[in-house]
């Protein structure tokens, strides 16, 4: 039976234990408006993503620790930025985050791993107000430091994700593949994902470690249109399958083509009720099909990226038709 961390609309976040049969308020909002969080392994701490602080806050941070055994929470101060970011960052809402566990290269790829002991790879996804009502994204690797006091930023890309206006509710979706280093990344309100890899075939010669993706026109991870065909459908939800046995043709290719032999799969919940599918053809072997956790299991929920050319895209010749 899996702890819970919930955040509410208000700001506040809550512990549940099933196993206790309790529900304690573990964060208040009178210093820091929480709207995402993030967990890693056994670790009562977590990290909050929240609104920008007042002017007259002591800290601009909007990525928090929170140490749940004890109810407290202090801003993170992030190392690294560039200067050129510094004053967007501070101003923008911290509306997603997603920790890496098993990035190829660090020891968190150790199942019992956490920031406790040992540094973890979070991304962070933020949007900003700018002037004449433009909407601005900007995602984030960053680095915790042991015990989530600090963190250094790794790579940073703007705009991957674009939004007509910044919306009253925000969820943010993601599905990390630690297997090919990679992390799809979509938000409620947008019709586009965003591909973020670390594997070794895509960030040679990159200093920081990781890039985004960019797979030809007809090729990208997109919601599906309405049925109306008239407008683009916004992103209610994603899965990634691995236990899919059929075989697809492959889109755009010939009709004498090989046929995809048991493609990963992508799934895209849109706003209309509708399901956009999309099978992976890839050059790596598939991510294995992970069991359940056990019932015994406790969980408690720089350099700038520059994107990749087509051909080494990993959705490159991927596609798929709504359904």
């Amino acid at each position: 039976i899996w702890d819970v961390v919930v955040v509410c609309d208000s700001g506040r976040v809550f512990l549940i234990e099933p196993l206790k049969n309790s529900l304690a308020c573990v964060h208040e909002i009178v210093d820091f408006v929480a709207f995402t969080v993030a967990t890693d392994g056994a670790s009562d701490i977590v990290l909050l993503g929240g609104a920008p602080a007042s002017e007259s806050a002591e800290t601009s941070s909007t990525v928090w620790r929170l140490d749940i055994g004890v109810s407290e929470a202090s801003p993170m101060f992030i190392e690294g930025v560039p200067e050129d970011y510094e004053e967007s960052i501070a101003q923008a809402y911290c509306r997603g985050l997603q920790a890496l566990r098993g990035v190829v290269g660090k020891s968190s790829s150790n199942s019992g791993a956490n920031w406790d002991t040992d540094g973890v790879d979070i991304v962070c996804f933020f949007i900003q107000d700018m002037e004449e009502e433009i909407t601005q994204t900007i995602q984030v690797v960053l680095t915790v430091a042991v015990g989530a006091q600090s963190a250094t930023l790794k790579a940073l890309s703007v705009n991957e994700i674009y939004f007509e206006e910044h919306p009253d509710r925000l969820l943010v979706h993601t599905a990390w593949l630690p297997d090919w280093s990679l992390l799809v990344l979509g938000a409620s309100g947008s019709s586009d994902l965003a591909l973020f890899s670390s594997h070794a075939d895509h960030t040679e010669g990159m200093e920081a470690g990781w890039v985004a993706l960019a797979p030809p026109e007809g090729k990208q991870l997109v919601c599906p249109q309405a049925d109306s065909q008239d407008q683009i459908t916004a992103l209610r939800g994603l899965a990634f399958i691995t236990t899919f046995t059929g075989e697809v043709n492959r889109k755009g290719a010939s009709a004498d083509a090989p046929k995809l032999k048991a493609p990963p799969v992508v799934l895209l919940a849109a706003s209309d009720g509708s399901v956009g599918v999309h099978f992976v053809d890839h050059g790596w072997a598939a991510p294995p099909h992970l069991p359940r956790p056990k019932a015994a299991a406790k969980a408690k929920s720089a350099s700038t990226m520059k994107a990749q050319p087509p051909e080494k895209a990993v959705f490159a010749a991927g596609g798929g038709t709504p359904g």
